[in-house]
């Protein structure tokens, strides 16, 4: 079990083809990072897909070790995390990063399905309930 998170140091989306990572210290002063690894395929018309994200893992960065959580663990820590943001970017990539694990790795609508040009924060759809 690791101890409350007191710090997010940063949220962001991995120049991978979509991947998030949410990083944070601990009240222990551990550093972790809750990571959801986008799952590509390759699309005969369209290029690199974005089809979901794989189960949520736990990496602890000091001794390079990860650990699998659930879909429902990935959401409390998140909850946890989006108090702690004090930046508008972070605060996006911790809603999307919730909205995935909220239907368990489905890709966000405001997430674009394909790849083919750098995402930028500020670029995502708005959810249907903003636009």
């Amino acid at each position: 079990m690791i101890s409350p998170a007191t710090a997010l140091i940063a949220a962001e989306m991995v120049r991978d083809g979509g991947s998030f990572s949410a990083m944070f210290r601990c009240a222990d002063s551990t550093e972790f990072a809750l990571f959801f690894r986008v799952q590509v395929a390759e699309h005969p018309l369209h290029g690199s897909e974005r089809v979901n994200y794989l189960p949520p893992v736990l990496k602890d960065k000091l001794a390079g070790t990860e650990v699998s959580l659930s879909w429902e663990h990935a959401q409390v820590m998140l909850s946890q995390l989006c108090a702690l943001a004090i930046d508008g970017s972070s605060r996006e990539v911790l809603e999307i990063m919730s909205e995935i694990a909220q239907s368990k790795g489905e890709r966000p609508s405001r997430v674009p399905q394909y790849l083919g040009r750098a995402l930028r924060l500020g670029e995502f759809q708005p959810r249907e309930s903003e636009a």
